[in-house]
């Protein structure tokens, strides 16, 4: 079951099931995305496309003049996901005043606490910043993913309803209340990276092991230091325990440390690093304080868990009868019978495997 390559999501499928990790990384059975899945990718498209437009901001003040008198609003067009983009600073940063009225039926959707479960009530006197513009987006993106069959994203197959679009408006709304990117310098959106664990028990025939994944932005200032954020749309919970995270938990949170890792190698002349993670409805933002052996428990981790795949001799499970509500609701391999009429692929995989 060993690969030359890990990931934050191998790292976790795998700690919580391997079988799940046998049957996602080994034999592509994925489960299609569930609606609130889909719904957090598409929040991470409106995040993207601003952070986007913002360095282009960026780019285009530099070559403003210093009087500001003289201020010339940067305007463009941006080629995306749910196809070309035309921005204008003016529209971009336009401020409106939410009314008394507005934000009532704001707060009255955001009421099911199943779905938002922090404090997620705007206040009197709440302005939104480019709403019209952003409403454009969101609305674009929403029919992006349920109903453009041809250039989908695999999304489409979804039965939709008015309350999911609604869902998605706030998820959207939610992540620009506790994160705007328009309101800081974007260093990069969406960096992708793959990087060596350079550690020698981190050797697979003579080749690292290497870390692949993406962080949601890179943002900075003007005195060297360098925080990277992750936006998570779900509930503030460990997958493989059901355990709540917390900010003591999350100082050696592996995605963090990872992050870390990643933005050392990338950006060498750095100074100061921050890690947060922002639980749009779950919380808000949270920002850890790292120890200085963060990089000794990214390798300890990877190291063990390259052990544990060396010895695997059968993938644990998380539950033998499938009982587990991760089970019933979150896998899909308890409920397809790909390879018999009789046994859902995760009954029939562990059988034969045994």
């Amino acid at each position: 079951m060993l690969r030359p390559y890990v990931s934050k999501s191998s790292l976790e499928s795998f700690e919580s099931c391997g079988l799940k990790f046998l049957l996602n990384y080994h034999l592509g059975k994925r489960d299609p995305p569930r609606k609130k899945t889909v719904l957090g990718t598409a929040a991470h498209m409106l995040a993207e496309i601003l952070g986007n437009i913002k360095k282009e901001i960026q780019i285009s003040n530099q070559h403003c003049p210093q009087d500001k008198n003289d201020y010339v609003f940067s305007e463009g067009e941006l080629e995306t996901e749910i196809g070309t983009v035309s921005w204008h600073e003016g529209e971009v940063y336009f401020p409106t005043l939410l009314t008394d009225e507005e934000i009532e039926k704001i707060n009255k959707s955001r009421k099911n606490k199943k779905t938002y479960i922090g404090n997620c009530n705007l206040r009197t006197g709440h302005i939104r910043y480019g709403r019209d513009f952003i409403n454009g987006l969101i609305e674009r993106i929403w029919n992006k993913v349920t109903t453009d069959k041809e250039n989908n994203i695999g999304f489409w197959n979804q039965e939709w309803e008015p309350s999911d679009k609604n869902d998605l408006i706030n998820f959207c709304w939610l992540l620009i209340e506790c994160y705007n990117p328009l309101n800081h310098f974007i260093v990069d959106i969406e960096k992708d990276f793959d990087l060596p664990i350079e550690h020698p028990d981190c050797l697979i025939n003579g080749e690292y092991i290497r870390v692949k994944g993406f962080i949601d932005v890179v943002y900075g200032d003007i005195n060297g230091t360098l925080e990277y954020l992750d936006f998570k749309t779900g509930e503030r919970k460990k997958f493989s325990t059901s355990q709540e995270i917390t900010l003591e938990s999350l100082s050696t949170d592996l995605q963090l440390c990872l992050y870390k890792y990643a933005i050392k190698k990338l950006y060498p002349n750095v100074k100061h690093i921050i890690g947060s993670i922002c639980f749009i409805r779950d919380g808000g933002t949270f920002t850890p304080e790292f120890s200085d052996d963060s990089d000794t428990y990214i390798f300890e981790t990877i190291r063990a868990h390259i052990n544990e795949l060396k010895n695997c001799k059968e993938p644990t499970v998380l539950s033998e009868t499938r009982d587990d509500f991760r089970c019933r609701y979150l896998c899909g391999a308890s409920k397809t019978f790909d390879y018999s009429k009789d046994k859902c692929n995760c009954q029939f995989i562990k059988e034969k495997i045994r």
